[in-house]
């Protein structure tokens, strides 16, 4: 399905194309775009009816579907073109580069409203915009849910940049700008531990980063790997025997380019049969759920015999994870801080896996804060 602004030139869209205008009925864009989307049965292209964009190009839009969930026609990519007087260039390219960077998007031409989402990209996203600031939204929403996108180039005629005028003055950019930076930031997106191991903060990128190396180093890799809660982070991808469990279904579909076995499950039920692995880690999982033994109890099942297990959480025990979880709070106000429902101490969290039948081999802290064990399943009973 195509969808695009009330215009004279349909007749030029392929055979095949359902071609539904936008803002022709008197509601406002957003809400007919939302509309529009809601009667899409299958992939949708939007563009502009104008004749701005060539419906010829939708051939290549959809050539380049299988690369991403989200493919831009953009002006600005390499062999990418559009002819535009310099200041509204420069002006044009500023102001993407200073979306795209705040919203960490992978995108350059974010104003580009020539664009293929395949089937169940704009259903599963949440939009709100009235107006054309919904085709930045649209790829804000996309990128927290975890939906890859692609940039083919396009040779375009000159167009209004809609996105940028007349409503879009200071005010409104600077307001979208912080709006578009705390749903971004929020832990919840499917990049966050990803973009928190590269983040331009340095206590947030060595805290990663440090975490990284410590699990890495406790952790035998001689056999098939379990990683719980593996999210966006690292660890999973320095392992390659093993399968990434997870909750959270849009961290797993972030993950999706790479190729590995990933599983949409709960840690209270582990959908593996016993003695599944050689080794399970858990890196800051187990602090986001309730107190509860079965958790451990699952993490024994699956373990072989011998086989280890990896564990870390906050040391609530200390003094300096509360200092510093008060600290991350004022900094990142909408971050991990207020999500621990579990509050554990190195003492209390080495208690629960001896009596789940491990015995720890090695206590490590990092920076005082956090503590890993490293314990191994006992023997089978002769």
């Amino acid at each position: 399905m195509v969808l695009g602004e009330a215009a004279g030139q349909t007749e030029v869209v392929p055979e095949h194309v359902e071609f539904i205008p936008v803002g022709a009925s008197g509601c406002s864009y957003g809400a007919c775009f939302r509309e529009a989307v809601r009667q899409a049965a299958g992939p949708v292209i939007t563009m502009l009816g104008d004749g701005t964009h060539n419906p010829q190009f939708i051939r290549a839009l959809h050539t380049a579907r299988w690369r991403a969930d989200i493919v831009v026609g953009s002006r600005f990519t390499r062999f990418g073109y559009t002819p535009m007087p310099l200041a509204r260039r420069l002006k044009t390219r500023w102001l993407n580069r200073l979306f795209a960077r705040v919203a960490a998007l992978p995108v350059r031409d974010l104003t580009s409203e020539f664009r293929l989402y395949q089937a169940g990209v704009l259903r599963s996203v949440h939009l709100a915009a009235e107006d054309h600031t919904i085709h930045l939204e649209v790829l804000v929403q996309a990128a927290i849910d975890g939906f890859s996108m692609v940039e083919v180039p396009y040779h375009q005629s000159a167009p209004p940049d809609r996105l940028w005028a007349p409503g879009m003055r200071w005010g409104g950019t600077l307001r979208l700008l912080k709006k578009f930076w705390r749903m971004r930031n929020d832990y919840n997106a499917a990049d966050y531990d990803e973009r928190a191991f590269n983040s331009w903060l340095p206590p947030q990128r060595i805290w990663q980063r440090s975490r990284y190396r410590l699990a890495l180093s406790m952790i035998p890799r001689q056999g098939r790997t379990l990683d719980i809660g593996c999210g966006s982070g690292k660890i999973l991808e320095a392992l390659p025997l093993a399968v990434g469990l997870d909750i959270n279904l849009r961290k797993l579909r972030f993950r999706k380019p790479l190729g590995l076995p990933l599983v949409n499950a709960s840690i209270f039920r582990l959908p593996f049969i016993d003695e599944s692995f050689d080794e399970v880690v858990a890196s800051e999982v187990i602090e986001h759920v309730a107190a509860d033994e079965h958790l451990f109890a699952e993490i024994n099942r699956v373990l072989r015999p011998g086989g280890v297990a990896v564990v870390s959480t906050p040391d609530y025990g200390g003094f300096w994870w509360p200092v510093i979880e008060r600290v991350y709070k004022i900094i990142v106000p909408i971050g991990y801080a207020d999500d621990h429902i579990t509050h554990y101490t190195a003492g209390s969290l080495r208690a629960k896996l001896e009596r789940a039948n491990f015995r720890v081999l090695e206590q490590r802290h990092l920076f005082k804060a956090i503590v890993f064990l490293k314990a191994r399943k006992a023997d089978r009973t002769p």
